[in-house]
């Protein structure tokens, strides 16, 4: 999610490596109330790339970006799965030793 705000109200676009996002299963979001979002629906591989979000109104132009990496590869998403679950561990002994 990103806050996007100006006076007035700018208008929002959406880039993946430097071009507009068209195809329907990108869903963006903004209703003028600084919230703004971006929905990738059916994640695929090639939908990896730097995505940009430039605000633009009479007044001027802003933008940032983020870099997606779709990942698929079984023994990555496993090693993700058990570093949350350690995480997990470790914090709930984090707060056991607070209450103490």
């Amino acid at each position: 999610m990103l806050q996007v705000r100006g006076d007035p109200v700018p208008r929002v676009q959406w880039y993946r490596d430097g071009m507009e996002l068209n195809d329907p299963r990108f869903v963006a979001h903004f209703d003028g109330s600084q919230r703004c979002t971006l929905t990738i629906q059916e994640l695929r591989d090639g939908d990896s790339g730097r995505y940009m979000c430039e605000a633009t109104n009479r007044v001027g132009r802003v933008s940032t970006f983020a870099r997606l990496f779709v990942v698929n590869d079984p023994k990555i998403l496993e090693a993700d799965h058990k570093l949350k679950r350690w995480v997990n561990i470790m914090m709930s002994v984090c707060l056991l030793l607070l209450r103490v």
